[in-house]
């Protein structure tokens, strides 16, 4: 089984480095990001690498004009298969807040204030957009961060990471950065500007809401031409944002996280490090949230209160009879 980019598994069957002339199925999941993408020709040439006598399943959340384009293309005699949710619709408080007399920024940081999310995704359309918009929270003191394709890959895991475990209270994405994230405790979305395409604007929403829990989109507008390409939204209730309160103090996150020196390759276990928290560090197992053990180091998110506790107890004393370095994940 071979799973990859389009461009990374082009690019070893161009150079001889891998064969597809006996693969039996082909998977091409989100087919309508890599539509929107561009990625779709270097799709098409791979799977002019494989047998003629295949299997092709393709994996599409929409299904548009091109998406049915391409599964003509690459299929014979294609079967549609439309997987509906069992059980009621989500339930999504969707609001449109005017920006205009404060601007977005200011309408942000008001909407943050009423609503007060414990973990919120708020997206923007460019990468400078989010930094910009990460930034200006930060300063606030918001606890934000920011996620998007002109990062690391290590950086946007780490970000990803502390945002799941509590350790981040908003993040400030765009689409393609967070793609793939399911959180099912995700209090808000906001649009801090609408996407291009209203389908996207569907994606956005559907990440809160999940799990038989409701969820809040609220999103941000300046003039009508926002909403021309948004049909039925476009006469959803809009609201002044002028009418909001001043924005409060915000909250910290409920959760730190601590890096511990150690991991897979020490033998460290998520059983190791709890049972040092709770023996040595006094500290009780519900304050412990989300362990995770990579090759050479772990993360662990403690509640906020008791973070000190728990790095002076790693740092002083020992896991497995061994002397581990810790600090704070910034």
């Amino acid at each position: 089984m071979v799973v990859g980019t389009p461009g990374r598994v082009l690019a070893h069957l161009q150079q001889g480095r891998l064969d597809l002339s006996e693969v039996q199925v082909v998977v091409l999941d989100e087919a309508d990001r890599m539509l929107d993408m561009g990625f779709i020709d270097d799709v098409t040439e791979i799977v002019e690498y494989t047998p003629g006598a295949r299997q092709t399943i393709m994996m599409s959340a929409t299904m548009s004009e091109d998406v049915r384009r391409v599964t003509h293309e690459l299929m014979h005699d294609p079967a549609l298969v439309s997987v509906v949710e069992q059980g009621s619709a989500p339930q999504i408080e969707q609001s449109l807040w005017d920006a205009s007399s404060l601007g977005r920024v200011e309408t942000l940081k008001r909407l943050l204030g009423a609503r007060d999310p414990d973990a919120a995704i708020i997206f923007c359309n460019e990468r400078i957009t989010c930094d910009e918009v990460a930034a200006e929270l930060a300063q606030a003191s918001h606890s934000v961060r920011a996620m998007h394709g002109g990062m690391e890959q290590r950086e946007r895991d780490d970000v990803l990471m502390l945002f799941s475990n509590g350790s981040l209270r908003l993040l400030v994405a765009t689409n393609v950065a967070a793609r793939g994230i399911d959180i099912s405790a995700l209090d808000a979305v906001i649009n801090y500007e609408l996407p291009h395409d209203p389908k996207s604007y569907v994606h956005r929403i559907g990440r809160t809401g999940r799990a038989g829990e409701s969820g809040v989109a609220l999103t941000i507008v300046e003039g009508e031409r926002d909403l021309e390409p948004y049909g039925e939204l476009a006469h959803a209730t809009r609201q002044d944002a002028a009418q909001l309160d001043r924005a409060r103090a915000p909250r910290p996150a409920k959760m730190l996280t601590l890096i511990i020196r150690g991991g897979r390759k020490d033998k460290l276990r998520p059983g190791d490090i709890v049972g040092a928290l709770t023996g040595d560090c006094g500290l009780s197992g519900d304050v412990i949230g989300d362990i995770t053990i990579l090759d050479r180091i772990a993360f662990v998110a403690i509640e906020r209160e008791h973070a000190q506790d728990a790095y002076q107890g790693i740092k002083r004393g020992k896991i497995k009879g061994r002397n581990f370095g810790v600090l704070y994940l910034q």
